[in-house]
């Protein structure tokens, strides 16, 4: 039926990212989200619930190689490294707030909001390429990924508590850089270690 939940929110971040078409640098960036039921959480629905997020991010720039005469990108190559971990607890986590922390949501090649418990970890390793570019921040993205991650605690909102389990999954991206506002295109991830929840439900015969 819906909810209305309030939160309080506090943060912090570090950015020394070198703002070109190839990344190089790092950012990294904490926060604190708490949403206690005593703060007016009860009123549509019900909300008790905090969330600790650290993320790190690094880059490295392996290539950039311009037109003649131009600042367009002909080819750039650079590496890319995302650590996030979460601690996302309480006793009515509302759905919304359920999503960026849970693991399957953080790892492409597996079901948004899978393996949602307290406490999860994650390495998203990239290689990407980009370019050429033909107009000004409109040019075709590569992407070749590796992403591990770790999950313990119990799932939201239940009293379950399975074993800590580690996954692994992998895949690539092509898609069109559109003025680094969006990109569009096709990703295509899959388990190494792991299975996404239609694999796990049986198959009823015909």
């Amino acid at each position: 039926g819906g909810s209305i939940t309030n939160i309080m929110q506090a943060g912090f971040e570090i950015d020394r990212m070198k703002k070109t078409d190839v990344l190089h640098g790092f950012n990294i960036d904490g926060s604190v989200k708490w949403g206690p039921e005593w703060f007016f959480n009860n009123i549509h629905g019900r909300a008790d619930f905090v969330n600790l997020n650290l993320t790190a991010k690094g880059y490295f720039s392996l290539l950039e190689l311009k037109w003649a005469e131009s600042d367009l990108t002909l080819i750039g190559i650079y590496l890319a490294d995302r650590v996030q971990v979460d601690y996302l607890t309480g006793s009515a986590v509302p759905e919304f707030y359920q999503e960026d922390p849970s693991l399957g949501t953080k790892m492409r090649g597996f079901e948004g909001n899978s393996y949602g418990t307290e406490f999860t970890v994650v390495n998203n390793f990239d290689v990407r390429i980009y370019g050429p570019e033909f107009l000004d921040n409109i040019n075709p993205v590569v992407q070749l990924f590796l992403d591990a991650g770790y999950q313990a605690g119990r799932y939201f909102n239940t009293e379950y508590s399975p074993e800590g389990q580690f996954l692994l999954s992998t895949g690539f991206v092509i898609a069109v850089n559109i003025i680094d506002f969006t990109q569009v295109g096709y990703m295509f991830g899959f388990p190494l270690v792991g299975e996404n929840i239609q694999q796990q439900m049986p198959q009823s015969g015909i």
